[in-house]
């Protein structure tokens, strides 16, 4: 037990099982035993059940795959090679057409989704660091604020332009393709010694968890990966680019970089259009009270400073079938409560408890359930939304 989120668990078991790999193909004294640690980090690898480790083991080897077919001058070895190549993709396949892949798949989306929000509110230097987990709160899609609340990105590269933008997201790629790719190029070529080629092979497939995940919060698992980024500085960098002279251009830039900081003070702004509130167009009824129709999971949005609110509800008139319905809302992670709802207007006073500093709105989640089912289609209308109490 590393660490309770076993998916970036995951990630550094992939990581250590390319390093074992690389110890155990360039010491021969000890070559059983760090093969029988792989073997045992592949075991818990399997047992944690991410699929994105399995995929990162997948494009890894298949790497190596297309690497040996091509160094090899065998037409045999070659077909074999090719047959293998084609067992990993049919794998691959078959596992993203599960069931539980295309949930995972369809989560993913969501959370995508969110990053790109973020990232449209402040593309050139972000939101800042550490406040996509506050923020994506206010730019959930409905569903996945109902399940939960707040999250990261589920994929650390967006996660990093959300945060520091794309200036961001920059340097963090040119940073690790500096690092990488002249270990990369000599492993490609051959010249590449086994303790090498398997950190190579091990911080690729980290980086490809990262791609749906966020192993680099976690320090359990992302200080190993920073140990082995440097381990490979030391085996790539030659004498001669140890003397090498500042880059000057470099600094310069990051020193730009940093002055620019005060000119990014004010709090980002995310915007929703209806569509993603989980509401339909504005209606009237026959009172003439306006509402609109919401989804089976909707989002209203009110003012940082309100404390108090009252929404009216009621049914539907196409779901004039259910005598009964349940109304559950969540109010920005601070209480959950449940309301039955009828054919007639009825009036829900929720309390809040105000937004948290710096973010300039409070969330509230409706849920529409019938006779504790999730309903299937909207069978709620929402009249306007009165403040009821706010701090001055």
């Amino acid at each position: 037990a590393i660490h309770s989120d076993v998916n970036a668990t995951a990630s550094l078991y992939v990581l250590l099982i390319g390093v074992s790999l690389g110890v155990a193909l360039s010491i021969r004294r000890t070559r059983w035993a760090w093969l029988s640690a792989a073997a045992m980090l592949f075991g818990g690898m399997t047992l944690t059940g991410s699929g994105a480790a399995a995929i990162a083991v997948v494009v890894v080897l298949a790497a190596a795959a297309v690497r040996w077919m091509v160094s090899v001058g065998s037409r045999r070895r070659m077909i074999v090679g090719a047959l293998a190549l084609s067992v990993l993709v049919i794998g691959a396949i078959a596992f993203m057409r599960t069931a539980r892949s295309a949930s995972s798949l369809e989560m993913r989306a969501g959370f995508t989704q969110t990053s790109l929000r973020m990232i449209e509110a402040r593309p050139g230097f972000g939101v800042g660091v550490g406040r996509y987990y506050s923020l994506s709160a206010l730019v959930l899609s409905p569903r996945l604020s109902w399940l939960y609340t707040r999250e990261n990105a589920h994929d650390y590269f967006l996660q990093t332009a959300a945060e520091l933008g794309l200036s961001g997201l920059t340097v963090f790629v040119c940073l690790m393709g500096t690092v990488l790719w002249p270990a990369i190029t000599r492993a490609w070529l051959g010249r590449a010694e086994g303790l090498t080629g398997g950190c190579v092979a091990g911080a690729l497939a980290y980086l490809v968890t990262a791609l749906s995940g966020h192993p680099f919060l976690v320090p359990e698992t992302v200080i190993p990966f920073w140990i082995v980024i440097g381990l490979l500085v030391g085996l790539t960098v030659g004498s001669a680019d140890r003397t090498a002279r500042p880059p000057w251009a470099a600094i310069a830039v990051a020193g730009a970089l940093v002055l620019t900081a005060p000119l990014r003070a004010e709090p980002p702004r995310m915007h929703f259009s209806p569509a993603d509130e989980g509401f339909g167009g504005p209606q009237t009824d026959v009172a003439g009270r306006p509402f609109r129709t919401a989804g089976v999971i909707s989002s209203v949005f009110v003012g940082p400073a309100v404390t108090a609110v009252e929404i009216p509800v009621r049914l539907t008139a196409t779901n004039r079938d259910a005598s009964t319905s349940v109304v559950a809302w969540v109010v920005t992670s601070s209480s959950r409560s449940e309301t039955r709802v009828g054919h007639d207007w009825t009036t829900l006073r929720l309390p809040l408890p105000g937004a948290e500093i710096l973010l300039h709105s409070q969330r509230i989640d409706l849920l529409v359930a019938e006779e504790g089912r999730p309903a299937t289609a909207p069978a709620l209308d929402v009249g306007q939304i009165r403040i009821a109490e706010a701090r001055p």
